[in-house]
């Protein structure tokens, strides 16, 4: 073997050897990871702020307003609403033709008065250290923002104590006109 082709095997030797060395030393001491946090409880609350849809934007819509339970909700003209059982709240949805249509649900739960959110039987497929956000709601009413990660992926729901009495809103349309109607809702006692 002449000398030029010794050279380059040397070389060649040496910089697998270094390509090896270098390998198994970001192998053996990979960069760190940064680790996020753990929220505590102060961290964990997050204030939803829903813009409240200006006068003309809700001008030709109609008012739903239940005394019983104290809370009223706009919504639009093309819609219709259903009662629900027991006139604890009301099921909207846009008119169709027949078609079946996403809707949205704003309920209350008297079978559960002076329960907490996470006693209600209903929700048991709710994670809410994985699935909600603490929010404030109508004002300063403390509130679950939850969004199902696993099982019923697509659906919102939002969960209230007002008067030891539940509620809930469940939103399976998620879109601007749903989220308007949603910021629409008060409380009228």
């Amino acid at each position: 073997m002449n000398q030029k082709g010794f050279t380059s095997v040397i070389l060649i030797a040496i910089l697998v050897v270094f390509v090896g060395a270098v390998g198994y030393f970001i192998f053996k001491n990979p960069p760190p990871v940064a680790e996020e946090p753990t929220p505590s409880p102060s961290q964990n609350q997050v204030t939803t702020t829903t813009s409240t849809p200006s006068a003309d934007q809700t001008a030709n819509w109609k008012t739903y307003r239940n005394a019983k339970y104290g809370f009223e909700v706009k919504y639009p003209e093309r819609w219709q609403y259903d009662l629900a059982p027991d006139e604890e709240g009301i099921f909207l949805h846009e008119k169709s033709d027949g078609q079946e249509n996403p809707s949205m649900a704003i309920r209350a739960l008297p079978l559960y008065k002076g329960r907490s959110i996470k006693e209600i039987r209903e929700l048991e497929f709710i994670n809410f250290q994985q699935d909600c956000k603490n929010t404030s709601f109508a004002g300063d009413t403390h509130a679950y923002d939850c969004s199902p990660a696993i099982t019923f992926a697509g659906e919102r729901d939002i969960l209230f104590v007002k008067d030891r009495v539940p509620f809930r809103i469940f939103d399976s349309l998620l879109n601007d006109k749903s989220k308007m109607i949603i910021s629409t809702f008060t409380f009228i006692k």
